[in-house]
């Protein structure tokens, strides 16, 4: 009896082991990407956030802050995101990883920025194949003004700046 006692043991025990080691295998660990403004909507497959290219697949779920579903088709150049990722981050200029969650913010501040980034991109956009990182955003109440950091992606060595008007969202500076 002892014996067939301790062998249901060992038989637990190794169906245990391979059932944690099976799920260990196919999930991997979800990382949150950095916070920005969606610059590039590529081929309705993927979306550039700062940085970095967040690829769409049927596993990725696109919500507005308030929990409500939105699909590719809602998303727009401008709208402020944050991002998780599932795997390693590929390092490339841009980077590329495969995005689990796009949280689209929907507050008013985000709404403005989105409008501001928008105008400025339209404003710099010479060329379809021309796409811009922005870095900063930053709102200068002397001037009633937003100022941003941004980075042609053909030029990542250096930034640039860009001032626009937070009325009538025109470009009051380029350097």
């Amino acid at each position: 009896m002892a014996r067939v006692i301790l062998l249901l043991h060992v038989f637990v025990c190794i169906l245990l082991a391979g059932c944690s080691l099976e799920f260990g295998t196919h999930n991997e660990a979800i990382s949150i990407g950095a916070a920005g403004f969606i610059t590039d909507l590529a081929d309705g497959e993927s979306v550039l956030i700062k940085n970095t290219y967040y690829t769409l697949s049927e596993d990725t779920s696109i919500k507005d802050s308030d929990g409500e579903e939105l699909s590719f088709k809602d998303l727009e150049i401008g709208m402020k995101a944050k991002v998780w990722y599932e795997g390693d981050l590929k390092e490339s200029i841009p980077s590329r990883a495969d995005a689990r969650l796009i949280m689209i913010q929907k507050d008013r501040q985000s709404l403005t920025e989105q409008k501001v980034v928008a105008s400025a991109i339209s404003f710099l956009q010479e060329g379809e194949s021309q796409r811009f990182f922005v870095r900063k955003v930053t709102y200068l109440a002397a001037e009633k003004a937003y100022q941003l950091e941004m980075m042609s992606r053909s030029n990542t060595d250096a930034s640039f700046f860009v001032t626009v008007d937070e009325l009538s969202y025109e470009i009051i500076y380029q350097d």
